[in-house]
């Protein structure tokens, strides 16, 4: 318990480097810098040179600190209660020499406040562009050590990741970099992920990306927001296939299934998924879908068997937080009819689905003479926009809305009009798969590709 701790008792002698600190307590040297920084705890001693001397009783303190943070307290909590509950005891704060402005370079913090979290985002920017992975590791754990996950999370990791993802689109920035910073991210997402102490909460919580959806910083971020608040989280990662989903929901038994969604190639499958939970009642699991694609789409919600998230982190972790719970059970309205003729256009290309994509991969080769490969903002080969144009087209059909090809969802992956493919030349295309009356009920859709 907190109150037999008796800090006081504990030798008060300089004699330790950061390092042997570090060692002992488990906690990295940038993260011993950062809470010194921000919460005066510990107040090492300065050698001449203004290297820091720790005492056997701030590493008493720092492992005590390091227990409260890895139970779940947040480190400014940890340090409130380490002053209010042993205010004597402790003395993290004592009065010694301030010569900090003596310390060499590499030992200065970054000085990264809650407000400012945003203003680091060029810095680790800066980092991916140089392939500076100390760096970026160093920025991130800094910002971990004094805030809470959920502020960098939201305001300098997804901001970061939004800024290589559209300076890629643009042009100023290779694939290769925006790879580069976003496996550093999830890198430390996963670590802080693996430290999250065990759930104490009655609920479990199945998450991942829909099927053929291969983007998931955002729902890595959500899974850790939802483990942070207690409860049993099985995360799946990418691309969660809908194939024997039904038999690893019986194993897992979870009370929520959440699958995002950011692109409309990965629209048809959790539409699939959905229908198959449908049908299979008696798995007892509530889906839930979000994802940016909604953002981008907003008629689609209420069009897929299921209840939507939000349009922000904090929404969908308030919207998990109240099903786990059972304070919040929201109704399923009747989904809107869509007509047989409709119905069948979409199942009769989905069967068709990769014959499309070879035909319209041939005729992109056939019509388009431009310098695709210093295009950084569409795909680069004819074969990659074949398939994001069908998978598109297919998930337009299902839910008989053409005006999702006008999404920046669809038209960020590049279109057919893009690659000087007109209307005629596409339906003579397809002409050997479909009917007359099948392309005539496809024109709407084929005019937006």
């Amino acid at each position: 318990m907190i109150a037999t701790i008796a800090f006081a008792n504990v030798p008060d002698e300089p004699l330790l480097n950061i390092k042997a600190v570090a060692l002992a307590t488990g906690i990295e040297a940038v993260t011993l810098r950062a809470w010194e920084r921000r919460y005066g705890v510990p107040n090492p001693n300065r050698t001449d040179q203004g290297y820091r001397l720790y005492s056997e009783r701030d590493v008493a303190i720092l492992t005590w600190l390091k227990n409260r943070v890895d139970s779940g307290v947040t480190i400014k909590h940890a340090v409130a209660m380490l002053y209010s509950q042993l205010p004597q005891q402790a003395e993290p704060a004592r009065s010694r020499p301030d010569r900090r402005g003596d310390s060499p370079a590499s030992e200065q913090p970054l000085g990264i406040s809650t407000e400012s979290l945003r203003d680091h985002v060029p810095a680790l920017m800066g980092a991916a562009r140089s392939y500076d992975s100390a760096s970026a590791r160093r920025i991130i754990k800094q910002a971990l050590a004094v805030h809470p996950i959920e502020d960098v999370a939201t305001r300098l990791l997804g901001p970061t990741l939004e800024t290589a993802g559209a300076e890629w689109r643009a042009g100023m920035l290779t694939l290769q970099h925006e790879h580069f910073i976003t496996q550093i991210i999830r890198e430390q997402l996963l670590a802080y992920s693996a430290s999250i102490p065990a759930p104490w909460r009655d609920g479990r919580i199945v998450i991942g990306c829909a099927p053929d959806e291969l983007h998931e910083m955002g729902v890595l971020m959500l899974s850790i927001f939802v483990q942070r608040r207690g409860w049993d989280v099985i995360y799946l990662g990418q691309s969660v296939g809908y194939e024997r989903l039904y038999d690893s929901l019986m194993m897992i038994q979870p009370d929520v299934l959440m699958l995002s969604a950011s692109q409309l190639s990965s629209l048809t499958e959790l539409l699939k998924t959905a229908e198959i939970l449908q049908m299979r009642a008696n798995v007892g699991v509530h889906l839930v879908y979000g994802g940016p694609l909604f953002t981008f789409a907003p008629q689609l919600i209420g069009r897929i068997p299921g209840t939507f998230a939000g349009y922000s982190l904090a929404a969908a972790l308030d919207r998990l937080d109240g099903l786990l719970s059972r304070t919040d059970l929201p109704d399923s309205p009747p989904l809107p009819p869509l007509s047989e003729s409709v119905t069948h256009l979409a199942r009769r290309s989905d069967a068709e689905k990769y014959s499309l994509i070879g035909i319209l991969s041939a005729l992109i080769e056939t019509h388009d003479h431009a310098p695709r490969e210093h295009s950084i903002a569409f795909p680069l080969s004819a074969a990659s926009l074949a398939q994001h144009v069908v998978s598109g087209l297919i998930a337009a059909l299902y839910f008989d809305a053409p005006d999702l090809l006008l999404t920046p969802a669809y038209t960020m992956g590049g279109t057919l009009r893009g690659s000087g493919i007109s209307l005629d030349m596409l339906s003579v295309a397809l002409a050997s798969l479909m009917s007359s009356d099948d392309l005539e009920a496809l024109r709407p859709f084929l005019s937006s590709l």
